[in-house]
């Protein structure tokens, strides 16, 4: 079968109370309003407001009808944000609990829909927007807001039984004349074991196939996941990604069953070298860039966070051709993919990092932020405009075990990208790759982590005045 993903970011309907039997089918639709994604739980004014005013409990019902599917296939509901903790409801159950804002997450709803194509299903979804103690970033003030809502997209999902779960693709020597692309997909079966073949393709980012590699065999076992690893070399002809010339290309990777196809997936990337050399410039493709940029909040006037694609997209276009920027930092906490693929196409260097500002909470806390971690790593880890991952929390005090961990976690996920760590002041443990930090002294020192030589990156700098009213 060929995968479906279908968009449910229109027709809902929201209730800014708390009522246990929202969850339930025939439950009253009384004091809900029709409303479209992405959607803040509170229209603000400009300026002046109270942060309490965004937390709240509130409840989102759609009425989806059962898609058409094989037998065996798998429907997902995937929510790419939801502020803050997240209980999904199918006809009446809860399904799932999600806890924590900047990160997406994926429901299962097969079992849980009507059998007929087309009957009607209620998804309800309780969103909790309260600051929770125990949930990154949460636990003490910080210095920006969570906001509220379903604030991102939502999509349904239907994939066979035996589907491609993930797809990171690397370009190792990207600047050798002759190129090469190497592909990891992650197979996930939920039924009886499946063998089948995989090809990568290279696309253009307009669709023509450029290469295309042999038909690998590959086998899952009966509810368990296996990688396949594809590669293509000795490409030629392919252009490389810069600020100046985003070049951007398509992996495709094919799953066959037999002599049909069995499921479909595909990535762009870009042909990019980013080193931060430890005594001298940044390098991108070998050439010494100047980095100059700024932190990135996903705030906007009246909706908050909950901004659609156009809007993203904007800010990317702002940031780059308007500021004169050529690095910008997710502070603090992943963004969005809309934002994030306009960086790829335009050529604007991200810095990307995981929630958090000055915290760390108990070891409940710590294993939800190991958790960001990686959902961003994984997310995002295809998108040539990010250089860099942050796995510290910003501005905290030293954790060793917690930042061993999250090292180790994102090296492991993705090895062809560097680690930062955002601290205030120099006098801290230094377990990453490049030494991040927030300069507000005005007085750099004249040795910098020594020894070793390290990359060093200033993050922040400027005046200490309160922006937070406007």
């Amino acid at each position: 079968m060929t995968r479906t993903v279908l968009s449910l970011n229109r027709n809902w309907l929201y209730c800014p109370h708390d009522e246990k039997a929202f969850a339930a089918p025939r439950s009253s639709t009384r004091g809900f309003t029709p409303v479209h994604l992405p959607h803040t739980n509170i229209e603000l004014p400009l300026n002046y407001f109270s942060e309490r005013r965004t937390q709240f409990v509130s409840w989102y019902r759609k009425t989806i009808p059962t898609p058409a599917r094989p037998k065996g296939a798998r429907v997902f509901v995937d929510f790419d944000g939801v502020m803050m903790v997240t209980e999904v409801h199918v006809n009446g159950r809860l399904i799932h609990t999600n806890r924590g804002g900047y990160v997406g997450f994926s429901v299962a709803v097969t079992e849980l829909l009507k059998p007929a194509t087309g009957a009607a299903n209620l998804l309800a979804v309780r969103v909790d927007s309260r600051l929770q103690s125990d949930t990154p970033p949460c636990g003490k003030v910080m210095d920006f807001q969570t906001f509220g809502g379903i604030y991102r997209d939502v999509r349904l999902r239907v994939v066979p039984a035996c589907f491609i779960d993930d797809l990171f693709v690397a370009t190792p020597m990207p600047l050798a004349i002759r190129k090469t692309v190497k592909a990891t997909a992650t197979l996930r079966n939920t039924l009886a074991d499946w063998e089948g073949t995989a090809r990568l393709e290279l696309l253009s980012i307009e669709g023509r196939t450029l290469a295309a590699g042999p038909d690998i065999a590959c086998r899952v076992n009966a509810n368990g996941t296996s990688a396949v690893e594809l590669s293509l070399e000795n490409l030629k002809g392919l252009a490389l990604w810069d600020l100046d010339t985003p070049n951007l290309y398509r992996a495709r990777v094919t799953l066959m069953a037999g002599n049909r196809e069995h499921d479909r997936i595909e990535a762009r990337f870009g042909f990019r070298e980013a080193v931060f050399t430890k005594e001298g410039p940044f390098l991108l493709n070998g050439r010494p860039v100047k980095l100059s940029g700024l932190n990135r909040h996903q705030n906007y006037p009246y909706i908050g966070a909950a901004a659609p694609k156009r809007l993203q997209r904007r800010d990317a276009d702002i940031i780059k051709f308007e500021l004169g920027c050529n690095i910008m930092r997710t502070s603090h906490y992943p963004q969005s993919p809309h934002f994030l693929d306009r960086c790829d196409e335009i050529g604007l260097l991200v810095f990307e990092e995981a929630p958090g500002w000055g915290h760390i909470g108990d070891a409940i806390w710590k294993n939800l932020f190991c958790r960001d971690v990686e959902a961003m790593v994984l997310r995002d880890r295809n998108h040539p405009s990010i250089i860099l991952w942050g796995v510290r929390v910003n501005e905290s005090a030293d954790d060793h075990d917690l930042y061993v961990r999250t090292n180790a976690l994102s090296r492991k996920l993705d090895p062809t990208r560097p680690t930062g760590g955002v601290r205030w002041g120099i006098n801290s443990e230094f377990l990453e790759d490049v030494f991040t930090a927030n300069d507000y002294a005005y007085c750099p020192p004249k040795i910098i982590n020594e020894p070793p030589i390290t990359p060093y990156l200033i993050t922040e700098y400027g005046c200490l005045d309160d922006a937070r009213r406007t």
